[in-house]
């Protein structure tokens, strides 16, 4: 049955979501009518040999928004090598490749709007040293706050329980969140059983997007799973290799997972999630991001941004300033 909400969550939404029903009557979905201020995470990991500690950097600035939306490239090969592998061994003469086990090192910045300091925005984002590294991002819908609620409180929770059950540290699952990834040196590998668990552990009220990724070291791939408009990109020698989907029902109504205000199996679910896998060398670029980035940052600049060469935690920096400065630009489309 559909979630029940109070008078005034109602009058709330009437004003500040659009709901979709199906013809069943019990699905459902939230959409925010977002406006171009919001907030926004981004996540940067680098591709690294060997088995050094990992950098894992969170970092809280001062502001970011929301604009229109670009169309994503989607490239969700499983197994296809890649031109830029081609030609990277055609370059070698066919010789051995590296493959010493890869690392993430990682960096996250999350900037909310200056009017949700107060409460940290809606968006969050976890960084993870388990096996090769793992990270995620989440994009709260801001309309909960009209209701009483915190948008921020489920996304931080989201992103804390994938982030536990990555470090096989989430106990007391139900049978049917326990996922089908391998479990190893004590994490386990699967980013879609991430989404999947962390969505059954959230009941606090409120909904998001979900984007989850990890390094497998085991055959130097990445692997992963997104639910919504929140999304990656994974770039080689300044060139983008990979980009995921947006995953929304229709215009500016995202997929997401939510709690209404109880957990309920009417709300997108990791089952609708897109999965990713695919093959990383030693070098690549991963950006991650809540549509507060990708709204406001074309392809063309985060390419131009990765081809500074800098560290994770500047190249994190650098592209979430950009989009406050797009964000804020009344000429910027």
């Amino acid at each position: 049955t559909a979630p029940r909400l109070s008078v005034g969550m109602r009058r709330a939404a009437d004003a500040a979501a659009r709901w979709m029903w199906s013809s069943l009557g019990g699905w459902v979905a939230w959409s925010m009518a977002w406006a171009r201020w919001g907030s926004a995470a981004v996540g940067v990991a680098a591709a690294h040999p060997g088995g050094g500690p990992l950098a894992a950097i969170g970092r809280s600035a001062r502001t970011l928004s929301e604009g229109n939306a670009d169309d994503a490239l989607l490239s969700r090969s499983a197994s296809a090598r890649s031109s830029l592998d081609e030609e990277e061994d055609a370059a070698a003469g066919g010789g051995d490749e590296d493959t010493r086990p890869l690392r993430l090192h990682t960096a996250a910045v999350s900037m909310p709007h200056p009017e949700k300091v107060s409460w940290g925005g809606e968006d969050a984002h976890f960084v993870s040293s388990a096996g090769g590294g793992a990270m995620g991002v989440a994009d709260g819908v801001g309309g909960w706050h009209e209701t009483g609620v915190n948008p921020a409180a489920y996304s931080r929770n989201l992103m804390q329980a994938a982030r536990e059950y990555i470090e096989g540290a989430l106990d007391g699952l139900p049978e049917a969140a326990q996922g089908s990834g391998r479990a190893e040196d004590g994490h386990i590998v699967d980013p879609r059983g991430a989404i999947r668990a962390a969505h059954m552990r959230t009941r606090v009220p409120g909904s998001s997007t979900a984007c989850v990724i990890q390094l497998d070291r085991t055959n130097n791939a990445l692997v992963a799973a997104n639910v919504g408009d929140s999304g990656f990109m994974l770039l080689r020698r300044g060139r983008l290799l990979a980009r995921s989907r947006s995953m929304q029902h229709y215009f500016d109504c995202p997929m997401q997972l939510g709690c209404f205000p109880h957990f309920v199996e009417a709300t997108d679910s990791a089952e609708t999630a897109d999965v990713y896998n695919l093959r990383v060398r030693a070098g690549d670029i991963i950006v991650a991001g809540s549509d507060g980035l990708w709204d406001n940052v074309s392809e063309r600049e985060v390419v131009a941004a990765v081809r500074r060469s800098e560290p994770p935690h500047e190249l994190a920096t650098r592209l979430a300033e950009l989009a406050e400065r797009h964000a804020r630009d009344p000429e910027f489309e």
